[in-house]
């Protein structure tokens, strides 16, 4: 007889991930995932894939150029799974059919959320949730209101939950076109300031907004994790932005006014973290720069 094989939690979440990938790998190869109308070559359709789900921000062809509307889309839905995770994203899906969540199941979302205990993980999941709604809808809407100054309506939208999404979880992903990233926006305070927030709030995990919320946002109550977490970025963001400040401000930011300095600056130290915009051309900068960065 064949025995039954008995998978891990960590097998389950790894394999969870691996079919995602291969799904997301199809949809993009499709022709109707692509502007040119002919099927993507595989192993760019795979890296797109991988890239969007791992949340790296790495790309082959550029985004707004290569796919089509569909294939964007696709791409995005790719880099929400990958933020919130499989088993997250799976967990919200049941919690909305009003399915039972069983005690194997809580265990895998102790797992993929790196908890330390199994009590209280679907409420977890739900304040994961609400949280991520909050902060991509408020960022989607102050993006969206901004680009409605340079594009029509519809495509503002879009382009404000887009970057609003790949921002919050870190993906670096954009849809402008021509591989600009962010750079026609790289004196707009507005744009700038909003992808830095998502990036750093996204980036502070899941595990430190809820301890946030227990606490009422009382920092002497809060677990060491929290607090090494939020003073290590805190540290970082700091010392990065006085660093970029002090060694681009007469080389690669030298076009630019002292504010302008400042949120480039602040931009550069935010975004090398996991997020993957630029916001100027990365070869323009001194080499002491590309090694902190």
């Amino acid at each position: 007889m064949i025995k039954k094989i008995k998978l891990t939690d960590t097998q389950i979440i790894a394999i969870s991930f691996l079919i995602i990938i291969l799904l997301g790998t199809f949809l993009l190869m499709t022709p109707v995932a692509n502007n040119n109308g002919q099927w993507l070559a595989w192993e760019d359709a795979l890296f797109t894939a991988t890239s969007s789900t791992c949340v790296t921000g790495l790309v082959i062809a550029d985004t707004g150029t290569q796919f089509s509307l569909y294939g964007q889309i696709v791409i995005i839905t790719l880099i929400q799974i990958g933020g919130l995770g499989f088993i997250t994203f799976m967990t919200l899906f049941s919690i909305f059919i009003k399915r039972k969540i069983s005690l194997s199941e809580r265990k895998l979302i102790m797992q993929s959320t790196g908890t330390l205990q199994i009590g209280g993980t679907v409420k977890l999941v739900r304040r994961i949730a609400l949280g991520t709604l909050l902060f991509e809808g408020c960022g989607a809407l102050i993006l969206a209101i901004r680009f409605s100054f340079d594009y029509p309506w519809g495509k503002a939208i879009y382009y404000g939950i887009f970057h609003s999404v790949s921002a919050f979880c870190n993906a670096g992903f954009d849809v402008f076109g021509k591989g600009t990233s962010l750079a026609p926006y790289t004196t707009d305070p507005t744009v700038m300031l909003t992808i830095c927030a998502l990036i750093f709030i996204g980036g502070l995990g899941f595990l430190v907004w809820s301890d946030m919320v227990e606490t009422n946002f009382c920092a002497t109550h809060f677990r060491l994790h929290t607090k090494l977490a939020l003073f290590t970025s805190v540290f970082l963001v700091v010392g990065g932005t006085v660093f970029f400040l002090l060694t681009e401000s007469r080389h690669a930011f030298s076009h630019l006014h002292f504010g302008e300095k400042v949120i480039a600056s602040l931009f550069q130290a935010i975004t090398p973290r996991t997020a993957g915009f630029a916001a100027i051309d990365l070869n323009t900068l001194k080499e002491s720069s590309y090694l902190v960065t």
